[in-house]
């Protein structure tokens, strides 16, 4: 771009100067493709917890049921298996064993790992037909799911009645502290994938707020 003294040479008297002393500035970042409303609304009450291993999350299951009642779900979202040092799901005996008296769903987006008595409130047996989209994984020798779903979760997390709800001042606030968080990385626009109407509101009111120092400090394009 030149020398500083070439680059100063075209302020006007209007130019804000910022003296940087030796820090780089790069253009803001445009993230394109993210899930900013679920991602802000996600931990928004607590930290998620994401295992590191088969092991860790086995561990993290056992001690959690401990706490919880009988029928309490455990729900683990957004746990792929290339994630986990063992690359693999954790399988049905091993869920059975952390968690007996609770179901259990390793959700991984597009696959997920049930234990049976998540199996057995989803009414998901031997004799349950494939659904029209995804595949219910069954033992070749048995016919019994494995507890294994490609593209079919939804079969087992519809009886998961899901995190406590934001209102929508809530919601305005997650979204304003996860925007902060992008802007310390460099990140000051996103693409949201798949927003919600309450998402698109949300911006909306936050870009309408911006002018009062109130609203959201990133640039969002919902899709």
């Amino acid at each position: 771009m030149g020398t500083d003294e070439q680059i100063l040479a075209k302020a006007e008297a209007r130019t804000e100067k910022i003296d940087l002393r030796g820090k780089t500035v790069i253009p803001g970042l445009t993230e394109s493709h993210s899930h900013i409303t679920g991602a802000a609304e996600s931990e928004f009450f607590e930290e998620i917890y994401i295992p590191t291993s088969v092991e860790d999350l086995l561990r993290h299951t056992a001690k959690k049921a401990e706490s919880l009642k009988e029928g309490d779900w455990i729900y683990f979202r957004n746990t792929y298996p290339t994630r986990l040092r063992e690359y693999r799901f954790p399988t049905l005996k091993e869920l059975d064993a952390a968690a007996p008296r609770n179901p259990v769903f390793v959700d991984g987006a597009y696959a997920g790992q049930a234990n049976s008595y998540a199996l057995k409130i989803a009414k998901i047996d031997e004799n349950t037909p494939q659904p029209p989209v995804g595949e219910i994984v069954k033992d070749p020798a048995t016919g019994k799911p494995t507890g294994l779903f490609l593209r079919a979760q939804s079969l087992v997390t519809r009886h998961y009645a899901g995190s406590r709800k934001l209102t929508h001042e809530q919601r305005l606030d997650a979204l304003r502290k996860l925007t902060r968080n992008y802007n310390q990385l460099g990140i000051t626009s996103v693409i949201e994938g798949g927003t919600t109407p309450d998402g698109v509101s949300a911006f909306n009111e936050l870009f309408n707020r911006a002018s009062s120092r109130c609203g959201c400090p990133t640039r969002s394009a919902p899709t």
